[in-house]
């Protein structure tokens, strides 16, 4: 089917309805995403609200790592992990790759524990560092299994 343009001060009031648009894939005034480009999709163009884009980026993980913290601390599986330090037995930092713009974030911590008493806690955070303790019973503790999210209102 070819396609013809029509200035819009040519069409009659009503002319031009959403029952008429078939090529569009109109339907309740939306349009079918397998008729746009990678381009034509936008974040800008997805809401009118001006704090929409805050509203997702706080939603959005900053960090998350699954670490081996036994003898040389290995990283298993990341996002936005650049290394990890090894501080002494059982405590460990995850250092960013890419810097917060702020620290006021909220930050969670886990692992694999032997016994009960055992325990995991967030020591110190800053934009690109998360400083995370873990021990059992009464003393640091290394673990095979540590992970550290990391959520907040950071771009």
């Amino acid at each position: 089917m070819s396609k013809t343009t029509i200035p819009t001060a040519g069409l009659a009031d009503a002319a031009v309805t959403t029952a008429k648009i078939t090529d569009a894939k109109i339907a309740d005034g939306v349009v079918g995403t397998e008729h746009l480009t990678d381009t034509e999709v936008t974040f800008g163009k997805l809401s009118t609200s001006g704090t929409e884009g805050d509203n997702v980026r706080k939603r959005v993980c900053k960090v998350w790592v699954q670490f081996n913290g036994t003898g040389t601390v290995a990283i298993q599986s990341d996002f936005n992990v650049g290394t990890l330090s090894d501080y002494g037995t059982g405590q460990y930092g995850v250092n960013f790759s890419t810097a917060l713009d702020d620290d006021d974030f909220a930050a969670v911590t886990g692992g694999v524990k032997g016994s009960y008493g055992a325990g995991n806690r967030i020591n110190d955070l800053s934009t690109s560092l998360c400083k995370v303790d873990n021990w059992s019973t009464s003393a640091y503790t290394d673990s095979a299994i540590i992970t550290c999210v990391i959520m907040g209102n950071s771009a």
